[in-house]
C-alpha cells in the first residue's frame, strides 16, 4: 500500500474533530511509520506530520489533512 506524508489536524471550534482525529490515530497507530509531537496548541488545535498508508486517509474528510511536499 502507497503511503502518503501528510500533516493532520483538527480544530477545537470544528464539533466532532478532535475526537475524531484521536479516534483515527489510535486505529491506526500499527500502520503509521512516523508521527510527529502535537506541534498545535493542543486546546484549540491539534497537529501532526505523520506518514501513513493512503487508505487511512480515506476515513478523514479531506479538509483535515494537507500532503507534505
Amino acid at each position: 500500500m502507497p503511503l502518503r506524508r501528510v500533516t493532520v489536524t483538527a480544530l477545537a471550534d470544528q464539533p466532532g474533530e478532535q475526537e475524531l482525529l484521536f479516534a483515527w490515530l489510535y486505529r491506526w497507530a500499527p500502520q503509521i511509520r512516523s508521527c510527529s509531537e502535537n506541534s498545535g496548541c493542543g486546546c484549540c488545535l491539534d497537529s501532526f506530520d505523520l506518514e501513513v498508508e493512503a487508505q487511512a486517509l480515506t476515513e478523514l474528510p479531506p479538509a483535515m489533512y494537507q500532503d507534505i511536499h
